[in-house]
């Protein structure tokens, strides 16, 4: 099996090196474009497929990145398990994997949901999407940086770094809602003013007649 595996390690390491280009690329799109989307209120620019395919390309990348990096893996599983830093990888990725799941099959679907309906979705729900879709974007290109440069740190140190980031996240995703709140609020405003403006003319004209 080892040996099959180290026959065919070019090109699981091209499918690997894909497989992060395609991921990153498809969860950097998503997110700027959802972000906008999300705080100017506007359904008519709404694009559900180019969506579905974002999140299509991302699933299908997490699941090759699983397959080619097991099969790297194996062979050198030795000689990897003792090293700090592919630790630190493992646990990135399982953390990538996991908000990933969260933001896509659970949080952007709600928030989907509200858009398309005229609700506006809860407070929680918005600050996990902000704030789930900057750690899942961030793991992308941890990883990626970790990978190509190769550095060599203790796994106390990546940890610490990545926990860090991790509560960066968090505070992202709360400061990213509440300036949604003001922008939502005032939106709201301006749209009752004109609203009542309408209102009041038409009060007016009928009055006059």
């Amino acid at each position: 099996m080892n040996a099959l595996l180290t026959q065919y390690q070019d090109l699981f390491l091209v499918l690997h090196l894909l497989s992060f280009a395609v991921g990153a690329g498809a969860a950097t799109l998503h997110d700027v474009t959802f972000g906008r989307q999300v705080q100017s209120f506007d359904l008519k620019t709404w694009n559900a497929s180019l969506f579905d395919t974002y999140k299509r390309l991302i699933r299908v990348s997490l699941i090759w990145l699983s397959v080619s990096g097991l099969a790297l893996y194996l062979p050198l599983a030795r000689e990897l398990n003792a090293e700090p830093l592919f630790i630190g990888k493992v646990v990135i990725f399982i953390c990538l994997c996991l908000a990933s799941a969260g933001l896509y099959g659970r949080v952007t679907p709600t928030l989907i949901y509200s858009l398309n309906s005229a609700e506006v979705s809860s407070k929680r729900q918005r600050q996990l999407g902000f704030g789930l879709s900057t750690l899942a974007l961030g793991s992308w290109y941890g990883l990626v940086t970790l990978s190509v440069l190769r550095l060599d740190m203790p796994l106390g140190v990546v940890l610490g770094l990545y926990s860090s980031y991790a509560v960066f996240s968090a505070v992202t995703g709360y400061l990213a809602e509440r300036r949604f709140s003001r922008r939502f609020q005032t939106t709201s405003e301006r749209t009752l003013k004109e609203v009542a403006a309408e209102l009041l003319e038409e009060t007016d004209l009928s009055f006059l007649k």
